[in-house]
């Protein structure tokens, strides 16, 4: 969300904020449930568990809501790990923004970042929190998007890995970063 440089209070209403006389426009995470990875509203596939809120590491705001994904070897090389159907609403004809945090404990692991079909680009989750996006094409069709962790294709292997703060915004760029929507549309806050 677009923080108001003002004393007087802000009022949000749907997509913009309004303060004294200014407009302000506000982005907001689409992604329902942006940090519970283990939560329903997340599908793992093919030889994911997760652990949520490791002590293994710290999330990047140094808290211990990170979740831990291990991941056992089983799954197809390439095939889907993690993904959330988002719905959005159809008259919004504009580019989506998506991203997540991740990490690994120790060395690296490759992987791959998609939205909807077709909008895929490969990440490298390094011992230190970063934040990967990816944007689509403006002319996605239908009301449901996703966002999905797949394989590489190439390292099939096992290991674990971190995720957190999962975000998806109707703009070209990812915005700041504040949890999920509440179905209201409303926004919960920011960690």
């Amino acid at each position: 969300m677009t923080r108001v440089a003002s004393t007087r209070t802000a009022v949000v209403t749907g997509r913009t904020a309004v303060a004294s006389r200014a407009t302000i426009p506000v982005i907001q995470n689409l992604c329902p449930v942006s940090e519970q990875f283990d939560n329903a509203a997340w599908t793992k596939f093919g030889g994911i568990t997760v652990a949520p809120n490791t002590a293994d590491v710290t999330d990047p705001n140094g808290g211990s809501t990170a979740d831990k994904f291990t991941y056992d070897g089983t799954g197809a090389a390439g095939g889907a790990r993690l993904a959330q159907a988002i719905i959005v609403e159809p008259h919004r004809a504009t580019a989506y923004t998506g991203g997540i945090h991740g990490r690994t404990l120790t060395g690296t692991r490759q992987l791959s970042l998609s939205i909807n079909v077709g909008t895929t680009a490969l990440i490298m989750l390094t011992t230190a929190w970063q934040r990967f996006s990816l944007s689509s094409p403006t002319d996605i069709d239908g009301r449901i998007l996703t966002v999905t962790v797949l394989g590489d294709g190439i390292d099939n292997s096992a290991g674990d890995w971190y995720f957190w703060g999962a975000s998806m915004n109707n703009s070209n760029r990812l915005s700041g970063y504040a949890t999920g929507v509440v179905n209201t549309g409303r926004i919960r806050g920011t960690p």
